[in-house]
């Protein structure tokens, strides 16, 4: 049987808990999952990494809209890393572009170095980056462990992109983990796995709630819809 590694998107504890009781391999922890995710609160990340003893990896993000950070952003965002670092992450995800939209060199070797030996990882700034064959270079050369990606696609064409990730992976997978990750379903993750050849797969198993007062949508783990999810991939497993 092949081994697939499992990694779930959560909110909040009510959402780690609820991957950890299904038994995923590791949490990546955010803050506001409806807009994409953003760094966790320190009260969020406390919960969490006092309760769960899987492998959290927390979201390094000020912001949505963009991946390219000003100065005052970025020292906001070193404080946060180091923080998840220090008190017991087990890696930090972040994803940091130039104004072209080619990767930040020189942010991304900070956060490395910051690390010192923690698991990174860039999301899917590096969907949108300049040239993907040229990021995933220059992301091996300053040691990056991990890309979670859609292989440049968005979500309701993942199974496309994961035929440039199956590319990626064949070319650079003995220098890089690649995670594809971004409308993994329970319908079509046995597809991404066949298609990419990948051996770890990200996914969220969210459901939108509408508060009926505010109106406001917010994101939290669905425990039968990530259940499901987890089935099928045991089935392409075997």
């Amino acid at each position: 049987m092949k081994k697939i590694t499992t990694e779930v998107c959560c909110g909040k504890l009510s959402d780690a808990l609820i991957a950890e009781a299904c038994k995923v391999d590791r949490i990546e922890l955010n803050l506001a999952l409806e807009l994409g995710g953003l760094s966790p609160s320190y009260g969020s990340f406390r919960s969490v990494i006092n309760r769960i003893k899987i492998p959290v990896l927390c979201m390094v993000r000020s912001h949505v809209g963009s991946f390219v950070y000003n100065e005052n952003e970025m020292n906001v965002m070193k404080r946060d890393a180091e923080f998840f670092l220090e008190n017991g992450a087990s890696g930090i995800v972040f994803g940091f572009l130039n104004a072209d939209s080619s990767i930040d060199i020189d942010r991304v070797k900070e956060f490395v170095r910051m690390a010192n030996g923690k698991e990174t990882v860039f999301h899917k700034a590096f969907d949108v980056s300049k040239n993907m064959e040229d990021s995933i270079k220059l992301l091996i050369d300053c040691g990056v462990t991990r890309i979670l990606t859609s292989g440049g696609k968005d979500a309701a064409h993942l199974l496309e992109g994961c035929v440039t990730l199956d590319h990626l992976r064949r070319k650079y997978g003995s220098y890089i983990e690649l995670l594809p990750g971004g409308g993994v379903t329970a319908d079509n993750c046995r597809e991404v796995l066949q298609i990419s050849g990948c051996d770890q797969i990200h996914m969220s198993a969210k459901r939108l709630i509408i508060d009926p007062l505010t109106k406001e949508i917010h994101a939290e783990t669905d425990r039968e819809t990530l259940q499901k999810l987890l089935r099928n991939l045991t089935l392409s497993s075997k």
